[in-house]
């Protein structure tokens, strides 16, 4: 699972479209003509070509957003939620100073000074160590910004802010070209362009930062389940949020113990196994619009391996072992010995036999029969003689009981 503060970061464009389909097409584009956008086309006013699709977020538009308009609306984030009419003036005077011509610009509030702050932080990211374009941030000011890549590689954007100043920049030809054929993919060349006219008209102003409204509160939270990080939370972030609408405390994490090899909850038999944390999975995480699964972290099995029910043994060798060495070796497996004995040239108590192969797997509480040598009587009858099998007494009948 990823943040929409990385996701914005690091251009993690799958988050923007999953954001999309939440919100709606329709909703986004009433939005930003509240921002000042206005080359959007409806579905009602074109069926066939509009931009009414997920594609919108990503910058797939029918007729694309002008530098002029993409400066108004990213201001508005920055003057704290507050949308201003886009001037090329700020007043016209005659040889003698007097104010012949203002323009007028109209204030609209579009979002609430706490909102526009947090857009603030999360812009930050890509102008920050990690993120897409660290070489734009415009040396000490507060800065946020947004790179942008259209397909085919055709336009490069880069549109951002500080406390005094909005920009944006677009890079590209009339006639559009491959810029990754050329020395202009060195770089986002747009943001290269914007950071140097930025740092350059903010010579001499005092250093500044965007100032937190008293209705946003911070809070710890949890990366696995996007909710105030508890104790038994490992991987957590700082997170802000409007007051009132910090999330609950993360339900906790469950880890087990997993058969490697039936993916199941381990026995204390199952020879190859891992540790695994489970989560439960966030609601946004779970509907008919998006699902992640994220290597199975929110598919809490419930079931416990079938296939490794004992304690699985390697059969040692124990031939030429003595009946004590041999049983104790045995037993210390797990394993019940059944103890026969046969006529041999061999020492008298020593293991010749065994009916299990060094090496081979059995399960504990199987039994394996060792056979020991018993020096050849002569009887004067057959000189061949008989295997003499001897019943295991209850102390060699030996079974390990877990």
């Amino acid at each position: 699972m990823i943040t929409v503060r990385k996701a914005i970061e690091k251009s993690a464009n799958t988050t923007e479209v999953k954001i999309m389909s939440e919100l709606g097409p329709s909703n986004s584009i009433a939005f930003l003509k509240k921002m000042g956008i206005t080359s959007l086309v409806t579905a009602e006013e074109n069926k066939e070509h509009n931009d009414e699709n997920l594609a919108m977020v990503l910058g797939g538009l029918t007729y694309g957003i002008s530098p002029l308009e993409m400066a108004g609306a990213y201001a508005a984030i920055a003057n704290g939620g507050i949308y201003i009419t886009p001037t090329f003036y700020t007043r016209m005077e005659d040889a003698a100073g007097n104010i012949v011509l203002e323009p007028v610009q109209e204030k609209t509030r579009v979002m609430s000074e706490a909102n526009a702050y947090i857009e603030q932080t999360i812009l930050r990211g890509p102008v920050g160590a990690g993120g897409t374009a660290p070489y734009a941030k415009v040396s000490g000011q507060d800065t946020g910004g947004k790179t942008g890549t259209t397909t085919d590689n055709k336009d490069r954007w880069f549109c951002g802010f500080t406390p005094y100043y909005t920009a944006a920049t677009w890079y590209g030809y009339d006639i559009p070209e491959d810029l990754s054929t050329s020395s202009a993919n060195v770089s986002n060349k747009a943001a290269r362009i914007w950071v140097r006219i930025m740092d350059n008209i903010h010579k001499g102003l005092e250093s500044a930062e965007f100032e937190k409204p008293s209705n946003v509160v911070s809070a710890t939270i949890c990366l696995n389940s996007g909710k105030v990080a508890t104790e038994a939370c490992s991987r957590t972030y700082t997170e802000y949020f409007v007051k009132g609408t910090v999330p609950g405390d993360c339900e906790g994490h469950t880890k087990l113990t997993i058969c490697k090899e039936t993916g199941k909850i381990a026995t204390e038999f199952c020879p190859d196994t891992e540790e695994k944390l489970y989560t439960k999975k966030p609601e946004k995480e779970d509907t008919t619009l998006s699902r992640t699964n994220e290597a199975g972290k929110y598919n809490i099995p419930t079931e416990t391996c079938a296939v490794h029910t004992k304690k699985e043994v390697t059969v040692p060798n124990i031939i030429g072992k003595t009946k004590e060495e041999a049983i104790k070796t045995l037993k210390d497996l797990g394993l019940t010995v059944t103890v026969e004995t046969e006529e041999s040239s061999q020492k008298d108590g020593t293991v010749i036999k065994q009916s299990k192969k060094e090496g081979s797997k059995v399960n504990a509480g199987d039994s394996i029969t060792i056979t020991i040598s018993k020096k050849k009587e002569n009887t004067g009858g057959n000189e061949n003689g008989n295997n003499e099998i001897e019943k295991p007494d209850k102390s060699e009948n030996i079974v390990d009981e877990e």
